[in-house]
């Protein structure tokens, strides 16, 4: 009983990190961003030369334009969301934080692009809550977009709901082009990237290992799923197994790998590149999403699985971050 309790307090608490891991993992990416764009911010400084702001400015409009090409085919988008959505745990999450990253860069570009225009009186956009005129700051026209942002999104009316007023108000078409030029670049892309991940994550496989017990005695079995669900057509899964030293290998599966030998193989070496030294294959090309193993000897073994295409080799497979580790006790 004891044992059965410690194998749940480890499930509870390996879920919790894998949340704990992917709220990092977002805020890296939102800090790559930052730094990223940390040009763009920095010349919005009054002190800085015409020159350098156009210079700057053009640059990263240019890979703006670059990126939001690239994002509106949908051949090379579903591309870039099939490499993104192989990344293990982080897959299903992955595309959704670079889409928000986008959001981020596009918007404070157009933000940057916008305050110059504004202060070049090339367009008319104030603050309606100054009676007078009043100066407006980087993070005015950050807010002015994200709120037309949040305007477009249909059926859930955000702003009207969230009672957000609108920051900045434009007269005039030159605005008016720049606020429609910002949903182009943003708003359908993302549209198109979402739903082209949707479509993707019935199509690819899920990986969700866990073990169950986590905590066993020699002799005993613990139960190993790799996935809530068979793969779709075309796909297989490959599971991988370290064992503590000395401990036999567990031959009498038909799709088990072969005891290793004093000279690796290719499939060994490909196993030791892929996952690790101390690993080997436990099932290869299989569409099972559990499996039994017995634990013949007392230390810590862990399970990794990945999954790929049935025609591509091993090395082809997904990456994962994290295994499951199951402690046996003598």
């Amino acid at each position: 009983m004891r044992d059965l309790a410690a194998s749940s307090l480890l499930v509870v608490a390996d879920r919790l990190w894998s949340y704990v891991r992917v709220a990092l993992f977002g805020l890296l990416i939102f800090w790559a961003t930052i730094l990223l764009t940390f040009p763009v911010y920095k010349v919005n400084d009054g002190d800085v030369p015409g020159w350098v702001r156009v210079g700057v400015l053009t640059l990263f409009a240019t890979i703006l334009v670059v990126l939001v090409s690239y994002l509106a085919r949908p051949v090379t988008r579903a591309r870039a969301l099939r490499y993104l959505m192989r990344e293990g745990d982080y897959g299903w999450l992955s595309p959704l934080l670079w889409a928000a990253a986008i959001f981020f860069f596009t918007t404070l570009i157009f933000s940057a692009v916008t305050q110059l225009l504004w202060e070049w009186r090339a367009v008319d956009i104030s603050d309606p809550s100054c009676t007078a005129p009043c100066a407006l700051v980087p993070d005015s026209f950050f807010n002015f977009y994200t709120w037309h942002f949040l305007d477009s999104i249909p059926l859930f009316n955000v702003n009207e709901t969230l009672q957000l007023k609108e920051p900045l108000v434009y007269r005039g078409a030159a605005a008016g082009w720049l606020v429609v030029a910002f949903k182009v670049a943003v708003i359908l892309p993302l549209i198109g990237a979402i739903r082209s991940y949707w479509a993707l994550r019935s199509d690819l496989p899920t990986l969700r290992i866990g073990a169950w017990p986590r905590i066993v005695h020699e002799g005993q079995e613990v139960t190993i799923k790799w996935a809530p669900s068979e793969p779709p057509a075309g796909y297989v899964f490959d599971v991988y197994i370290q064992e503590p030293d000395g401990a036999e290998p567990v031959v009498d599966q038909p799709e088990a790998a072969a005891a290793p030998t004093e000279e690796a193989s290719s499939d060994q070496l490909t196993t030791m590149l892929l996952v690790g030294e101390g690993w080997r294959r436990w099932f290869k090309g299989t569409t099972s999403t559990s499996a039994r193993y017995p634990c013949a000897r007392a230390g810590v073994y862990r399970f990794q699985a990945r999954w790929r295409k049935a025609a591509e080799p091993p090395a082809a497979a997904s990456t994962t971050p994290r295994n499951v580790k199951v402690v046996v006790k003598q």
